[in-house]
């Protein structure tokens, strides 16, 4: 799903709230085929925020970060920003 050239995360972030994608259209009081048609092309800021309150998160966890780049979580899923990937090539 892109906005103005951003990648969501949407579905991973659920996940990690232990939630579906149906199950927070519920939370949201929206279908999942009227989500679906909303983040097709452009989705607007409005319903990105909404979604980011709903799975109580920042809109910046919602976004794919850059190459080389990952959103860091401790052991128990806390969200603690983004930062560089481990460089794993020796």
């Amino acid at each position: 799903m892109l906005y103005l050239g951003m990648k969501f995360r949407i579905k991973a972030v659920a996940a990690k709230k232990g939630m579906t994608l149906e199950e927070l259209c519920q939370k949201m009081d929206m279908t999942y085929p009227n989500y679906n048609k909303q983040m097709k092309g452009n989705p607007k800021v409005g319903l990105i925020q909404k979604i980011a309150d709903a799975l109580d998160c920042s809109v910046i966890e919602l976004i794919e970060p850059e190459q080389g780049f990952t959103h860091l979580y401790d052991t128990d899923n806390q969200y603690h920003g983004v930062g560089l990937k481990p460089n794993n090539t020796k």
